[in-house]
């Protein structure tokens, strides 16, 4: 008994250091497309020009943006997150959300559109130090916004055509 009260604080302190440490379920690759991909009903061009609406309207800014491969890049706003113990020790950190979105021709007045969301760290330290570190974001929050404000977009879109 006596052991395992002389090891609690080292599990606690640990526990308290080490938050992330927890392990989060797996997907499989075809639950991430499933996440990540929805079929539209309207052509491909109407489906890109919606990302790309829709992107814009939430606050990315398009890096690229090329019709004919599908394929539309963009990145967020950066954010400064350094904290007072960062600071003191001369690390500035800095994080910022981008995407890639990709659209393709499903069949005859379908279009497939699969978008990833990442979110990138930053820190550099006073004496040139570096580091990064991206992670994919599959909260199904994220793309339920997003492909919500898709479908929106492509309703307006097709009943403005002329």
């Amino acid at each position: 008994m006596n052991k395992v009260l002389a090891i609690l604080p080292i599990v606690l302190v640990a526990a308290a250091v080490f938050p992330s440490c927890a392990v989060a379920p797996q997907l499989s690759n075809l639950e991430k497309e499933e996440l990540q991909s929805r079929q539209l009903e309207c052509d491909k061009r109407t489906g890109f020009n919606s990302c790309v609406s829709v992107l814009q309207s939430a606050g990315y800014t398009i890096k690229a943006a090329d019709f004919e491969t599908g394929i539309i890049t963009g990145s967020g706003e950066t954010k400064n997150t350094t904290n007072l113990f960062s600071a003191l020790a001369g690390v500035s950190s800095s994080s910022q959300t981008s995407v890639s979105v990709f659209v393709e021709e499903w069949g005859p007045g379908t279009t497939k559109v699969r978008a990833t969301f990442v979110e990138g760290s930053f820190a550099s330290g006073s004496y040139g130090q570096q580091s990064s570190n991206d992670k994919t974001i599959y909260e199904a929050s994220v793309y339920q916004n997003f492909f919500e404000s898709l479908r929106q977009a492509v309703f307006v879109r097709s009943g403005t055509q002329p």
